[in-house]
């Protein structure tokens, strides 16, 4: 796959995603992150710490995360470019900030902050090294970035967020870019500035059922089963479930799909936030 037509269908993703069914999936798939991981943390030593949240995804996470922490200042930059007011103004339970586009070609300042929770979907975003540094810059020394990121899809490229608009360009054979693999190993070579660890978590619905009906929510799962009818439908849903060598946990079957991985890098600093 081109720029040109990676760039087309990210635009097209981003026009027609019914953005209500989309954060209620990646809330399922984020709930044990935000209360079991975060909570580690010792940035909230300080009476009053700023958060940094990229993109308008997670808006349920958010709302939590100002029920947990009400005394932090919240930021967040829209890499999509929509109005972000009509995306979390509806939560009232918090006060964003928009604060800059990541997408400029330019990364205008932002105040120091002490955690970055870094949710959104790499391969929204044009230059992810380029995003991973700016939002990097961002934090105080002794602040904590969070990224998540999702396996690989059947298809062995791409993260699973590529159904979301490019699964019919892999079936097709096209090559996806792979932000994972971009990414990821940029992140890692910064060893000498990062202390890093990668933590394996599992969201596990309580049936196969479930978390398809979940999925298919999304316009374009249901596009997809139009595209290619429903017997070759049936056939990818069944080799997603269960291709070999993706996920930690084999045992776990079908469910191993909804693996989310999170990176914890801490940036060098005296640690007294």
């Amino acid at each position: 796959m081109s720029e040109a037509q990676a760039n087309s269908g990210i635009q097209t993703w981003r026009e027609n995603v019914d953005w209500d069914a989309y954060s209620n999936v990646w809330g399922r798939l984020n709930h044990s992150f935000l209360t079991q991981t975060l909570q580690r943390l010792p940035v909230f030593n300080r009476p009053d710490p700023v958060i940094h949240v990229p993109g308008i995804g997670p808006a349920k996470e958010l709302s939590q995360l100002c029920v947990m922490y009400p005394n932090a200042r919240y930021i967040t930059s829209d890499i999509t470019a929509t109005a972000i007011e009509n995306v979390l103004a509806n939560h009232k339970s918090f006060d964003l900030i928009p604060r800059f586009l990541i997408e400029d070609a330019e990364h205008p300042a932002v105040e120091e902050t002490d955690l970055c929770v870094n949710l959104f979907m790499l391969h929204l975003v044009k230059d992810p090294p380029a995003t991973l540094e700016a939002l990097w810059n961002t934090l105080r020394p002794g602040g904590w970035m969070v990224s998540l990121y999702f396996p690989p899809v059947p298809t062995g490229d791409g993260p699973l967020a590529g159904f979301f608009w490019a699964v019919s360009d892999i079936l097709a054979g096209k090559v996806k870019p792979n932000w994972e693999q971009i990414a990821l190993p940029w992140l890692m070579s910064r060893a000498s500035r990062l202390t890093s660890s990668a933590i394996y978590s599992q969201w596990t619905f309580s049936s196969q059922d479930e978390f398809r009906d979940a999925l298919e929510l999304l316009p374009s799962i249901q596009n997809l089963r139009n595209t290619l009818g429903s017997d070759k439908y049936e056939a990818v849903w069944k080799r997603w479930q269960h291709e070999p060598g993706l996920y930690p946990d084999q045992s776990k079957g079908w469910h191993g799909a909804a693996t989310a991985r999170f990176l914890l890098a801490q940036k060098p600093g005296d640690g007294k936030l």
